[in-house]
């Protein structure tokens, strides 16, 4: 395996975490929003369990065994979970704030 690759693993599993950070702070400052109220909790949560038990596997399995396919697939599943929260926080907003075609929340005065 290149040390090429693992660099950018690397990248990716960073670029992962940090925008896992920055969409929490944004929705604990109430500008973007899964639209579902009290509801977003969940959602936060769950996204917390998930990044942490991604972040144990990376640790644990991936950058010990350092297989091209795992790395691979480990790849395919941040896109897929940041493909999926994205869309929770655009199109499939809950109830209490639609979609109305803007990412941010207006802010009120």
């Amino acid at each position: 395996m290149s040390y090429k690759f693992n660099y950018k693993f690397d990248i990716c599993f960073s670029i992962y975490i940090i925008l896992s950070l920055i969409m929490g702070f944004l929705n604990f400052m109430g500008f973007i929003t899964f639209g579902r109220g009290l509801g977003d909790v969940f959602y936060l949560g769950t996204i917390f369990l998930i990044d942490v038990c991604l972040s144990i596997t990376y640790i644990k399995a991936v950058r010990k065994l350092n297989r091209p396919l795992g790395k691979l697939i480990f790849i395919g599943i941040f896109l897929a979970e940041i493909t999926v929260v994205l869309l929770l926080y655009t199109i499939f907003r809950g109830p209490e704030y639609p979609w109305n075609g803007s990412l941010f929340l207006p802010l009120s005065n």
